[in-house]
């Protein structure tokens, strides 16, 4: 988005501002548009590529486009885990600034899996994580 505004001539707000404005755009949309959001590929296929689906001349808008997004990120992520996963389950306990500092995503997440999103209290859940991996790893 930095570049699309660099390249009008416009200036930039910074990042924090775009994305910022982004999800309380996406946040306003009923629906979005079918975004696959595979810009690096996939471990299963390296070559997959993302793509933005449904365009019309009436729906191709920044909140659209910004929900949409959301939804194909979570629609991967649930695509990814197994449905065993999700059996008898009353929530999903989250962790991670993509979600912590986007609303967006934890709306859209609830509305995927079907379940409430509980922030987990703690900062820094990648180290802490491997640290309790590591301690139970190393028992006997």
């Amino acid at each position: 988005m930095e570049k699309w505004l660099s390249d009008l001539a416009l200036g930039s707000p910074g990042r924090d501002a775009i994305y910022t404005r982004l999800n309380e755009l996406g946040l306003t949309a009923k629906d979005g548009l079918t975004v696959a959001p595979n810009f690096l590929g996939e471990r299963h296929n390296e070559t997959l590529r993302g793509a933005i689906g449904g365009i019309d001349l009436n729906n191709f808008d920044l909140d659209r486009l910004s929900r949409g997004l959301a939804k194909g990120l979570m629609e991967n992520l649930k695509q990814m885990l197994p449905e065993a996963v999700f059996r008898h389950r009353t929530g999903i306990a989250a962790s991670g600034n993509a979600l912590r500092l986007n609303r967006l995503l934890v709306e859209v997440a609830e509305e995927i899996f079907q379940l409430p999103v509980r922030m987990c209290d703690g900062r820094e859940e990648a180290a802490c994580g491997a640290a309790i991996l590591a301690a139970q790893r190393s028992r006997p």
